[in-house]
């Protein structure tokens, strides 16, 4: 039998001409249209987040009874809820870097270690951590870590910064091989993204600010102490005479600025500014002799603004006599408190969601809105120290006046105070753990 042979070229010319990639007309139309239509919900797609066991329906299904494919379809959907709603409960919550948040634990330092209990003073726990002078313990703004000092009275060179996960584990030292002097009631201060700690320690005779990595990897000096134009002064002098005195940093919740107060011996103390990075040190154009109200718990707003919350013009006790808030970046002081001729008003705190401001008046605890409107005296009172926010806005804590106790006083005054024994030495610093709601 023989083939007829015109067939076949025919056949390659009508595949060639059929088969070649051609791009149709309407293709611009198609682009045109698609580009405004919104991405499918991944919830939508269920085979992107579960298996293909799971999301693949069997052949079979299909020769079922509509009953029983519903059923069966409910089965696959309550899975994937289930599947969902245990992946949430197994991720770690933490709160955001600043504003309110719920109460977590109370920590404070007692006899050379940490102490953490619950707000009520329930569930009393103490770290153990085998290191001399454990002291002034501060939680981190996700409320994961507390870091402190060691300080060894025996020593010359005798401090060191350090941290622990909340539940007392995982000890870690965040200042390496560094020699240095701390003073007791210096304060340490997280980073808004509590990854960093910033701290003041004298090094070799001068007085300077560091940051250290939160998971003990490496710490840097912060900036330098001498203020522009100067020449350094030689360690021997700067052990007599220092000519900046640099402590207790405080990280803005904006990551911007440290503020830190800045003593210049036997003339003023200051409140000065600087990045993180170490650049631009500027004193700010007030106060002068900032008093100590500098050293609260949150000078600055924490709404991630860069307004700083300080007592101005120091008295004879270095405390303050009026309160008052800057904006760093304009310059601008408001005062918020006037000055009472005799009467101190020192060490202010803002609420965390930034709205209200409470402060010592000589024995009482004023609190007022964040434009000083308002004043009004809480009918419970705290120890003239430091005191600071619960992280839910709803009460102040502080040393009671004797100093035996850590105390909490609701802010509406309608609950009683609520007093935690402190059973050692007085606490230097104390934080509460923020959590999330």
């Amino acid at each position: 039998m023989t083939t007829h042979d015109g067939f076949t070229p025919l056949l390659d010319a009508w595949l060639a001409e059929e088969g070649r990639i051609t791009t149709p007309d309407y293709l611009d139309e198609v682009f045109t249209r698609t580009s405004r239509m919104r991405q499918r919900p991944a919830w939508l797609s269920p085979g992107r987040w579960l298996p293909m066991s799971t999301t693949t329906l069997d052949a079979r299904l299909y020769s079922l009874r509509p009953a029983v494919k519903y059923v069966a379809l409910a089965v696959v959907l309550i899975a994937a809820v289930l599947a969902a709603t245990l992946l949430l409960a197994g991720a770690h919550r933490v709160p955001p870097p600043f504003g309110p948040a719920a109460n977590g634990r109370v920590f404070f330092d007692a006899s050379g270690s940490i102490v953490s209990t619950m707000p009520d003073g329930s569930d009393r726990r103490t770290f153990d951590i085998r290191l001399p002078g454990v002291a002034t313990p501060i939680a981190s703004p996700d409320g994961t870590t507390v870091a402190f000092e060691s300080i060894d009275p025996s020593m010359v060179n005798n401090g060191s910064v350090w941290a622990v996960d909340a539940d007392g584990s995982h000890l870690r030292k965040l200042t390496g091989d560094l020699s240095l002097t701390i003073d007791p009631m210096s304060i340490l201060s997280w980073s808004p993204d509590s990854k960093h700690v910033t701290f003041g320690a004298f090094q070799e005779g001068e007085n300077r600010l560091f940051i250290a990595n939160a998971d003990g990897s490496g710490v840097r000096r912060l900036g330098d102490r001498q203020p522009p134009g100067t020449n350094p002064v030689p360690v021997a002098e700067s052990l007599q005479a220092p000519v900046r005195l640099w402590y207790n940093p405080k990280w803005s919740t904006s990551g911007t600025w440290i503020a830190f107060t800045d003593e210049d011996p036997d003339v003023d103390t200051a409140i000065s500014v600087i990045h993180p990075d170490g650049t631009d040190y500027h004193r700010l154009p007030a106060p002068q002799n900032a008093g100590i109200g500098l050293h609260g718990f949150q000078v600055w707003a924490p709404d991630g603004t860069d307004r700083l919350l300080y007592a101005d013009g120091a008295t004879q006790d270095f405390q303050g006599a009026t309160v008052a808030v800057m904006d760093v970046d304009t310059g601008i002081q408001t005062t918020l408190a006037q000055a009472v001729p005799g009467v101190e008003q020192h060490r202010p705190a803002w609420s965390p969601d930034a709205t209200r401001i409470a402060f010592h008046r000589g024995s009482e605890i004023v609190v007022v809105n964040a434009d000083g409107t308002d004043p009004r005296v809480l009918n419970d009172t705290l120890g003239l120290g430091t005191f600071g926010w619960s992280p839910d806005g709803t009460r102040l804590f502080g040393l009671s006046a004797d100093n035996t106790t850590l105390d909490s006083i609701a802010v509406d005054g309608e609950s009683p105070p609520i007093r935690i024994p402190i059973q050692g030495t007085t606490p230097g610093i104390f934080s509460w753990q923020r959590v999330a709601p």
